[in-house]
């Protein structure tokens, strides 16, 4: 027992000890370096602060397979459980960092990510047993370095049994994947993200673009030079090819009408399904008319396809603008103007005559400038893939080219 009169732990205080049950006291506001470095520790309670902790604080300690992260912890420094024999933990709902190599060669199988989550550390799960990351909503860095720069680490690297990544569209750097050779699926890749990787994964499912929209081809990237001479290769939109588009939409009451075409004849239509009903296509290019929208005006298809071996579906949903929403097309819609995407072309319906229409993107640049003269009118043409400003009078809408 340490006493409730210690305030510091120094570096390799209690290295190699035979303590089997560790309380911490709350008065220790400070542990250093492999302070319990190869101990014995099976049982471990924490002080209820987080103390400034250096590395490896608990490195090597086989025998800890549990731990209950206080509830007033904010985040768990760097380092701190690395090669350890933790296979559960539990922590409370203030934590919003998990710091980096802070479980890297633990016995980890799965880790539940808690919505308050802010940040998760580089390399804060490497070389454990874990298959799936599941990162919630609310997630703005994985493989960040909490604490200090958050851009500066971005790796999520070494989970060699890594097959599956579903990541948050709050996501806000580049996330590499680095030494992940299992993986094989990653879910919610959208126009925001970057993935990058050295041992690129072989990925022999659809990369989920908004429901499936867009595939992206495995092994295909862009080289980008890294030290020592590695090439990775990014998965972006720039690499993604559109599985479906919808083309000659219109609407006559709750009748819904519209033309369907795959991007290649490797791209098999099984079904579309509406309302409980399974249309069969006939061709790759077909037409379909189809009864009953939602009350918010949205006619909404289930299209079950088939890629090579893989069998997915992609959830659309088309609107009365004549536009497709769910990530074939975006609809941004207002009071006064709905702004949408034709393909590469930005459009314009609702604004008054004489309004001045502004394409930017996200540097701030004018990409394109219009004038409205008359309804539905294509303000900016042919554009890169990229998110962009659009400011017709005083609305200011987000579009997303995919």
């Amino acid at each position: 027992m340490i006493p409730n009169s210690v305030n510091r732990i120094e570096a390799g205080a209690f290295a190699g000890s035979r303590i089997e049950d560790l309380v911490i006291p709350n008065s220790v506001n400070y542990i250093g370096f492999w302070a319990f470095t190869g101990s014995n520790i099976t049982n471990l309670t924490l002080p209820d602060n987080v103390p400034e902790c250096d590395t490896n604080v608990f490195d090597r300690c086989y025998n800890l397979k549990s731990v209950v992260i206080p509830d007033k912890w904010t985040y768990i420094p760097g380092s701190m459980f690395q090669y350890t024999g933790l296979e559960t933990v539990e922590y409370g709902d203030n934590l919003t960092e998990i710091c980096i190599w802070a479980f890297y060669g633990s016995n980890l199988k799965n880790f539940e990510f808690k919505p308050g989550l802010k940040a998760i550390g580089h390399n804060s799960f490497g070389e454990t047993p874990i298959t799936n990351l599941n990162f919630p909503e609310g997630i703005e860095n994985i493989g960040s370095n909490p604490g200090l720069d958050p851009y500066q680490f971005h790796t999520l690297g070494y989970m060699y049994n890594l097959t599956e990544i579903t990541l948050p569209s709050t996501l806000r750097n580049e996330l590499s994947v680095n030494n992940c050779s299992s993986l094989k699926k990653v879910v919610n890749l959208s126009a925001n993200h970057v993935l990058t990787g050295s041992e690129t994964p072989v990925l022999t499912e659809p990369v989920n673009i908004n429901e499936f929209n867009y595939y992206c081809m495995p092994g295909v990237g862009i080289a980008t030079g890294y030290g020592g001479g590695l090439d990775w290769p990014e998965i972006t939109m720039d690499n993604c090819i559109e599985i479906i588009s919808f083309s000659n939409i219109s609407f006559d009451g709750d009748l819904c009408r519209f033309t369907v075409s795959t991007a290649s004849d490797e791209f098999i239509v099984n079904s579309i399904s509406h309302n409980g009903a399974v249309i069969t296509p006939t061709s790759r290019t077909d037409e379909y008319e189809v009864s009953g929208l939602t009350e918010d005006g949205l006619c909404e298809l289930t299209v079950n396809m088939t890629y090579t071996d893989h069998t997915f579906n992609a959830n659309i949903a088309i609107s009365q603008s004549g536009a497709t929403t769910n990530g074939v097309q975006d609809v941004i819609e207002s009071s006064d103007v709905n702004v949408y995407t034709n393909g590469r072309d930005i459009k314009v319906a609702g604004a008054k005559v004489g309004t001045m229409v502004s394409t930017y993107d996200t540097a701030g640049n004018v990409i394109a400038m219009a004038m409205i003269s008359g309804n539905a009118q294509t303000v900016a043409k042919n554009l890169p893939v990229g998110i962009y400003v659009v400011k017709a009078g005083t609305d200011t809408k987000k579009v997303v080219i995919r």
